[in-house]
């Protein structure tokens, strides 16, 4: 993938242009990768790329001429930049120049609030651009932050006073160029019946008045008037206004951030200099010192009722504080009626999307109380009113032609306009469609195709809006209300806002909006399982029919999401479930998903089952694939839903882990395991049982799914003298699956490869389908795991039969890994005997042929923060907490092993969650976790079987000897020096053993290492396993085991 050091945006006018390619060529000599959209043509293709540029960029330079500041383009590639920079660590570095455009001249909105807080460099000539190259080049070369000499902009405390409000001095002006707020002293200002409204209505004692309206509609220009309006009459109200686009993301992670990052709003534009933001203690109640912060500063020393403008709350239905940040202001409210500083408060609230969408109780919203002012497009007498203000005669055909194509939105009118008054050209082309989208709204237009870039639901909803085909889902569609792009007709049926929406979308959109094929494997699967189909859009449909746990809830709702699952798939499942469905509303839902999703996808997943009582079955699409391969699609839909359904036990899952929603951690393995299976070689991952290594094989078939991927279960051929044959048939037949090959279930392989040619038959067929695979589309190698070796790997009892079989499979499959490069082989194994055995026991027969043919990784225990996610993250989906002594004992007793982390987990949820409604608590789990073996017969039988009996199994000796002693010691967990281990162990086992023995146990997490000047210390890591030592040995074992 191509990096680019810095991404040049621009206006392609002069003098933009010129220094943009002044610029980008003294980088280019300079031996910089810059990257410019020159060589793009407009559309979706253009904003795919400039989308895909910005992300491989680490340094993004933009060129603000007053003109493209007040562009939507300019704007939505800085807010893109920003997203990015907060998710990549900080890049892209924006790099702000303002070209001919005075530092002393505010920024329009929304660009003024991103780049509030970045330094910002000038422009004013060509005499400016050698300096200009020099200090870029300085930047790029020390990699830091934007090394402008230019001072830093900050923005006044207070809006300055604009004139008496609600009134136009005659005078002559400028023609603003369109773009973020309109300021009241605009002769391009429309008052209209809403600014009567909003004004009387905050004037009357604890108003709450939301003010809704589309995108680019003009609420914000409407707020800022009235705060104008306010400050200039002698109202006796103070107002602040807050905008929450311009707060960063961390103001978000909480109640107390958000409540915090508002005082902290308050008491500047107020001028408290005097209070102490570090009084805020984010551990404390929010509630509390919001309080405390209107009794102590704000109405202190003045009793003036105060105002909160809070614009753009629709940030904060996307964030994680959703459902917990309107009911404190419902809250707020209501409390007024008895608290005196809650009383002079009042509420104006700005939002463009439906808050009954985002707010699941609407008995907690602020939004269903108060006042409620929509926002509309202009009619033909405000057209007609800013025309005229313009110098624009319209006659009636010219007006019905404007309102017909771009719906009276009050910006594209007030852009369609401006052009005209700039540019005079004829009516006819601005209105020709074939040109639209290079015309005069191209950045109106290419900043929605590039949210529809990030969004191919949202974009797959538009596209049929357009084509005439309607959509069921009401979060989409009020998505695209808020965003001005659709509205209701008389008969309530949804349209594009206006005909250059309608012809414009369709035509950008339909080509790039295809039902997914995932939709096609999904509705196969379904109806595979048995079930009945009823298709809603390109990425929805219901389902009957299905398996006996879930036609209590039928029907049953499932949602495809084509790329990355998101809180949107959520909430579009829901949305459609709940409210499209009244008659009969679904209570569960199936997300099928490709890329495995993060931890605010299953917070979501679990405020949904927990707050709206909805049930979200996530499936991996790999489980799906996987499914209809096998013919098992009934019993994989069955086992999934047993798993989310009300009442099922999430810890207690005993069996490997397919479902990335239940698996948790080991990220960084899996990147080094997926990084290192795409080249031809063989990987051995060793680990205690039930350490997880089944599961991380089945997690890397999801991670390499571009690969084929095929597992083989060991297991089932123990016992076995001869299985070679059964083996390679079994991958063979796996592979084929892959492309529908007629010849799946026939056996290629000879039953004994060894006697035969079955190894030169296997290879050869193995390349063949590995060619058919390649033209199907897969990559290679082809990744082939094989689980529990140990139960083919040869021992000094076995036949001489055995131990050829075992020659015979990992020679064929040595050879197609090194020779031919088209195989990587992964497997898996509690110990690495078959990578450490040269020569059998027996006689006669060829040396071991992966002797050190596998890289050996180890699965180590869990540290202590990813138990602790993995616990908390589970217990939402349950409805269970636990406190912080809790977590950290469940930690220390398992050691870090996930498997006895999730056990422990599970019988307290069912000791103590149920009678403490799910608040598990470390007085109330202390006398089930010092005694776990009394309560929980599965973490007995795994320490007895899995650990213990593993290892007397293999007589690993000196490994038994040293647990022991290290459990016996006289305070449990301590640590012993590595000389007083050595002295006792010596005696009784060679030096090489007990150095093996302490490796091994190390690597697999059952003890601990710790260096020091003098000596090395060990000691038990899983302090259940010490406990049952201790429940084994007598006081004298104990007495003569002991340090």
């Amino acid at each position: 993938m191509e990096k680019y050091d810095v991404f040049i945006s621009y206006r392609h006018q002069e003098p933009d242009r010129s220094l943009a390619h002044t610029i980008a060529e003294a980088l280019r000599q300079a031996g910089y990768q810059v990257f410019t959209d020159t060589d793009i043509r407009w559309g979706m293709n253009w904003v795919k790329a400039i989308k895909e540029a910005l992300e491989k960029s680490d340094y993004f330079f933009v060129l603000l001429s007053p003109e493209f500041a007040a562009s939507e383009m300019a704007a939505v590639e800085i807010e893109i930049a920003r997203e990015l920079a907060y998710q990549q660590g900080g890049h892209p570095v924006i790099l702000p120049v303002r070209v001919c455009y005075p530092l002393t001249e505010l920024l329009p909105y929304p660009i003024s609030a991103y780049l509030s807080s970045i330094q910002q460099a000038c422009w004013d000539s060509s005499d400016d651009t050698a300096r200009l190259v020099q200090n870029l080049q300085n930047t790029l070369a020390n990699r830091v932050g934007w090394l402008a000499d230019a001072p830093k902009p900050s923005p006044s405390k207070r809006v300055k006073h604009i004139g008496p409000p609600f009134h136009l001095d005659p005078r002559d002006f400028i023609i603003p160029i369109p773009g973020g707020m309109v300021k009241r002293d605009s002769f391009a200002y429309i008052v209209r019946d809403a600014d009567w409204e909003v004004l009387h209505a905050v004037r009357q004692p604890r108003a709450l008045v939301t003010l809704r309206g589309s995108r680019q509609t003009g609420k914000t220009s409407l707020m800022m008037s009235l705060y104008t309006a306010l400050h200039h009459e002698e109202s006796g109200l103070r107002t602040v206004f807050i905008d929450l686009q311009a707060f960063s993301y961390k103001d978000f992670q909480s109640l107390s951030t958000i409540w915090r990052a508002i005082a902290i709003h308050i008491a500047d534009q107020l001028q408290f200099d005097d209070w102490d933001v570090t009084s805020w203690q984010l551990e404390r109640s929010y509630d509390r010192q919001f309080t405390r912060f209107l009794d102590d500063v704000v109405f202190h020393e003045n009793e003036t009722p105060l105002l909160i403008c809070l614009d753009e709350v629709d940030r904060i239905f996307d964030s994680p504080i959703r459902s917990e940040f309107f009911p404190p202001i419902r809250a707020f409210y209501n409390r007024g009626e008895l608290d005196l500083s809650w009383r002079k408060v009042r509420w104006l609230l700005g939002t463009s999307s439906e808050p009954s969408f985002f707010i699941a109780d609407l008995s907690q919203s602020p939004f269903n109380i108060g006042l409620r002012v929509e926002l509309n497009p202009f009619t033909r007498r405000e057209v007609m009113e800013l025309s005229d203000r313009f110098g624009l005669a319209l006659d009636d055909e010219m007006l019905e032609r404007i309102m017909h194509y771009i719906g009276g939105h009050p910006y594209l009118v007030h852009l369609l306009l401006y052009k005209i008054t700039r540019n005079p050209i004829s009516f006819d082309s601005l209105f020709d469609v074939q040109t639209a989208g290079d015309g005069v709204f191209r950045d109106h237009l290419h900043r929605y195709l590039m949210q529809f870039l990030q969004d191919k639901a949202l974009a797959a909803a538009m596209a049929n809006i357009s084509s005439g085909h309607g959509c069921t889902d009401l979060r989409m569609i009020d998505r695209l209300e808020a965003a001005g792009l659709v509205r209701r007709d008389e008969t309530h049926t949804v349209v594009p806002s206006c005909s250059l929406y309608a012809d414009f979308f369709r035509h950008e959109l339909m080509p790039h909006v295809v039902p997914i094929p995932e939709m096609k494997t999904a509705q196969a699967f379904l109806k595979s399982a048995g079930a009945t189909i009823y298709p809603r859009d390109l990425q929805t449909f219901t389902f009957k029919d299905g398996p006996v746990t879930l036609q209590s809830l039928e029907p049953i709702m499932v949602r495809v999401a084509s790329d990355t699952l998101s809180n949107q798939d959520i909430a579009s499942l829901i949305g459609i479930a709940i409210h499209e469905s009244a008659d009969q509303p679904s209570q569960a839902g199936i997300l099928i998903y490709r890329t495995p999703p993060d931890a605010l996808v299953r917070l979501e997943i679990a405020r949904a089952r927990l707050k709206e009582r909805f049930v979200v079955i996530p499936m991996p699409l790999s489980a799906v694939e996987q499914s209809l391969r096998e013919d098992s699609c009934r019993a994989v839909l069955s086992e999934y839903a047993d798993r989310y359904l009300p009442g099922a036990d999430l810890f207690d899952d005993r069996n490997a882990i397919a479902d990335t929603f239940a698996f948790f951690g080991r990220s960084e393995l899996l990147h080094r395991l997926s990084r290192e299976l795409i080249e031809p070689k063989g990987i051995g991952l060793f680990g205690l049982r039930k350490s997880g290594k089944t599961s991380i094989l089945l997690q890397l078939a999801l991670i390499l799914r571009e690969h084929p991927v095929v597992h083989v279960d060991l297991q089932l051929y123990s016992g076995q003298s001869d299985y070679s044959g059964q083996i390679l048939n079994a991958i063979l037949k796996q592979l084929s699956k892959f492309i529908d090959d007629p010849m799946t279930d026939v056996e290629s392989v000879p039953h004994n490869v060894s006697d035969s040619m079955g190894g030169t038959t296997f290879a050869q067929r193995f390349i063949d389908i590995a060619q058919a695979l390649q033209q199907a589309g897969y990559r290679l190698p082809v990744i082939c795991a094989l689980d529990e070796m140990e139960h083919i790997l040869p021992t000094r009892m076995d036949s001489r039969d055995k131990v050829e079989a075992f020659n015979a499979v990992f020679g064929t499959l040595r050879a197609l890994s090194q020779d031919q490069r088209i195989l990587s082989l992964l497997v898996a194994d509690a110990h690495p005997d078959c990578s450490r055995i040269n020569q059998w026991e027996q006689k006669g027969v060829p040396t071991n042929p992966v002797f050190s043919f596998f890289k050996e990784i180890f699965v180590s225990p869990f540290p202590k923060s990813e138990t602790e996610t993995m616990l908390i993250d589970i217990g939402r989906l349950m409805g269970q907490t636990f406190d912080q002594k809790t977590l950290e004992v469940i930690h220390q007793a398992s050691g870090g092993h996930p498997f006895v982390s999730r056990q422990l987990a599970s019988f307290l949820c069912q000791k103590v969650g149920r009678e403490s409604d799910g608040d598990i608590d470390w007085p109330k789990a202390k006398r089930y976790l010092e005694r776990p073996f009394r309560f929980s017969g599965i973490l007995k039988a795994y320490v007895e079987q899995n650990i213990w009996k593993d290892l007397e199994k293999r007589d690993f000796q000196s490994a038994i000897a040293i647990l022991k002693i290290l459990a016996g010691t006289e305070t449990p967990g301590s640590w012993v020096i590595e000389r007083d281990l050595n002295e006792r162990l010596c005696t009784e086992h060679p030096e090489g053993d007990i150095l093996d023995a302490v490796l091994w146990l190390e690597d697999v997490g059952l003890i601990d290492r710790k260096e020091s000047e003098e000596s090395e210390r060990y000691r038990m890591r899983m302090a259940l396993l010490a406990r049952w030592l201790r429940m084994q040995t007598t006081d004298g074992d104990g007495r003569q085991r002991s340090l």
